[in-house]
């Protein structure tokens, strides 16, 4: 294994927003932090701030960042000597990549979550910042190893466009999809498309357990870490795509993205 990364190297400040302390941080503030220059992670009830640990580690690069600004805890020890997994914690863990504990939620009024909501979907819609491009300028290229695909997954694997293009798909929210977390109808959101996972449950090679952590939400950066053939991809456009990812409707609440703009009843 790699060097460790020493106490000097870790020069990162965890910036702890105001309001919280390092002993109740919600998992709301870990999701803002959520790129490669700003990388926290929680782990059973901790909370760990990588992003130093990511400039020193490139090979760990991928594996990181696909649980960047998430709880990580539903994946804790599945696979041994994998990022998070107790092997590779206590072998790379260090005491000042410690942020705080993970903190109750405080309480939000509903229009300003709303607001938050949105001004998210817009950070994804505008694309990466300045920040995000410089920091993958300045990366340090690990021999042998190569970023993560710029282009869309259909145009690396055109084959997908043909099997989407023959299927009447509905479009989804993300709410919507959301709601779909049962082993019953275990939707997935992977590349903007939506996925019934269920064919999956009881022979995938990672467990049932992972698929239904992952169960109504988008896991396209998950998808992409394990890096799957085309073969694979087309069998799952073939037997599982149900529909079509909708950004705006009911993204930001049931009274969508202009209810935000009108006056309460």
């Amino acid at each position: 294994m790699e060097e460790l990364l020493s106490h000097e190297d870790h020069a990162h400040k965890h910036d702890v927003p105001m309001g919280w302390t390092s002993s109740d941080i919600p998992l709301s503030e870990v999701a803002r932090h959520n790129k490669p220059h700003d990388c926290w992670i929680a782990i059973c009830g901790e909370v760990y701030d990588l992003t130093d640990f990511l400039q020193h580690h490139q090979e760990q690069r991928n594996s990181i960042l696909a649980w960047a600004g998430r709880d990580a805890t539903p994946m804790f020890d599945k696979i041994p000597g994998r990022f998070p997994s107790k092997q590779w914690m206590e072998y790379y863990m260090r005491p000042e990549f410690k942020t705080g504990k993970v903190g109750p939620e405080k309480p939000v009024d509903s229009i300003i979550m709303e607001l938050r909501e949105l001004h998210d979907e817009l950070r994804r819609l505008e694309g990466p910042s300045k920040e995000e491009i410089e920091a993958v300028k300045t990366a340090v290229k690990v021999p042998g190893k190569t970023d993560a695909p710029t282009l869309s997954e259909e145009s690396r694997f055109p084959k997908l466009a043909e099997i989407s293009a023959g299927k009447d798909l509905p479009f989804f929210s993300r709410a919507e999809v959301a709601k779909h977390n049962t082993a019953e109808e275990p939707y997935m959101i992977i590349h903007n498309r939506v996925y019934n996972l269920k064919p999956l449950l009881g022979s995938h090679p990672g467990g049932d357990d992972i698929l239904m952590s992952k169960a109504g939400t988008d896991c396209t950066k998950d998808f992409e870490v394990f890096e799957h053939s085309e073969k694979a991809r087309v069998q799952r456009d073939r037997d599982m795509l149900v529909g079509l990812l909708s950004i705006l409707a009911g993204s930001v609440g049931p009274r969508g993205l202009f209810g935000l703009f009108q006056s309460a009843p």
